[in-house]
């Protein structure tokens, strides 16, 4: 419940960045209230931050909502997977190396 508060302000920065872009007095603004989701990323891939924090979200809300373990285990299994596709396919990190740790690391959590 705390989590989706944050997530739609999150959302909403991602919805407006371009906008704000094309704006040279509120860029400088958005940009610094905003670095933890845009910095990391590589321009084209803005929108990463966004599915970072919506992958923390639901990682943390399957126990939560699946009391089997089986089933709890078959979910998460799938959403790491499903956002290591999309890792891999954007390839959203500033640095190469950023790139592979993230997609060896979802590889060992798997």
């Amino acid at each position: 419940v705390v989590l989706l508060p944050y997530l739609s302000i999150v959302m909403w920065a991602i919805v407006r960045h371009r906008r704000y872009m094309t704006s040279v007095a509120t860029s400088a603004q958005h940009l610094r209230m905003f670095r933890f989701l845009f910095f990391q990323f590589q321009p084209h891939a803005y929108y990463f931050g966004g599915a970072v924090s919506l992958r923390g979200l639901l990682v943390c809300i399957v126990p939560v909502v699946a009391k089997h373990p089986a089933i709890q285990i078959i979910t998460l299994c799938s959403i790491m997977n499903l956002f290591q596709i999309a890792s891999r396919y954007v390839r959203p990190w500033r640095s190469n190396i950023a790139d592979l740790v993230d997609g060896c690391l979802s590889i060992l959590i798997v």
